[in-house]
């Protein structure tokens, strides 16, 4: 079953709540990007938005690793937009980035 998607993001607020500022959980990333219900990639997507300001540019290649896998294109979009963040604070990404679309 699909959730809404404003559901979804009040049940995140309250479950992201005591954890907004641990720092970044990999970890759940992981688990949450490699569960077979989309939903979860959702919720992955949600918290990596409201961890988004304490990305640094050694994070570009865990970002990148998720990018191409289940690369749906709401993740792609997401992602875009958190990694055109890192690389305007972190110029030393650029590179990164002219690597990647090669």
């Amino acid at each position: 079953m699909a959730f809404k998607k404003t559901i979804l993001r009040k049940i995140e607020r309250e479950f992201f709540k005591p954890f907004i500022k641990d720092p970044i959980d990999w970890t759940f990333m992981e688990e949450c990007w490699q569960h077979p219900y989309r939903e979860f990639q959702y919720i992955a997507m949600g918290y990596l938005d409201k961890k988004k300001k304490e990305f640094r540019h050694e994070d570009f290649s865990k970002l990148k690793e998720l990018a191409q896998t289940k690369s749906w294109w709401d993740s792609i979009d997401q992602l875009d937009r958190i990694i055109g963040e890192i690389t305007f604070h972190y110029p030393e990404t650029k590179d990164f980035m002219r690597q990647w679309s090669l």
